[in-house]
């Protein structure tokens, strides 16, 4: 196993993301699952509810 540091800050986006997620804002509404669905192979997945598509993912009840 290799260690990896990094010297870079997190980026004020990140600082935003996490505030937000503290204050209850949750952008996937209760979503439990997420996929891409380009790369999913289990048909399973597709059977879930789709709540959400952020970026190339699915978020799904």
């Amino acid at each position: 196993m290799v260690e990896r540091s990094s010297s870079s800050c997190p980026h004020s986006h990140s600082y935003r993301a996490v505030i937000d997620a503290l204050q209850g804002w949750d952008p996937t509404h209760g979503s439990v699952y997420y996929y891409n669905p380009s790369s999913a192979t289990d048909e399973w997945i597709f059977t879930r509810e789709t709540v959400i598509r952020i970026g190339n993912h699915l978020f799904a009840k």
